[in-house]
């Protein structure tokens, strides 16, 4: 799966597809990576590779064609994890906060 993927669909429930973005791609890249690294801390077994290694601290993408280290399975995990530090970092207002916090607390949920 590439990030360029988990970006799009960010995009999307952000409203934020239009140039100038408000979130860079390296800010939601940087999210990307904390979230896979969190994933691969929880559960292991979403970054073991056909090789039957298991990559603990997976690298943050540095591009948006960057091939992610967990599945597609995490897919949705992922985009939420990315949303909601995007609104966390964004909570001006009461409704972004909480809504910061559903995503996270949707992304938790996932791992178990």
């Amino acid at each position: 799966m590439l990030a360029v993927e988990i970006i799009k669909d960010v995009r999307g429930i952000l409203n934020d597809r239009a140039l100038p973005y408000r979130w860079t791609d390296e800010d939601l890249l940087a999210y990307l990576g904390q979230g896979q690294r969190l994933i691969a801390s929880k559960r292991p077994d979403a970054v073991l590779s056909a090789a039957g290694t298991v990559t603990l601290a997976p690298a943050s993408p540095t591009s948006t064609a960057s091939t992610l280290a967990v599945g597609a399975m995490w897919a949705a995990a992922l985009a939420d994890y990315v949303v909601g530090r995007a609104f966390q970092m964004d909570a001006e207002h009461a409704e972004v906060a909480s809504r910061a916090k559903l995503h996270l607390d949707q992304f938790t949920a996932a791992l178990t």
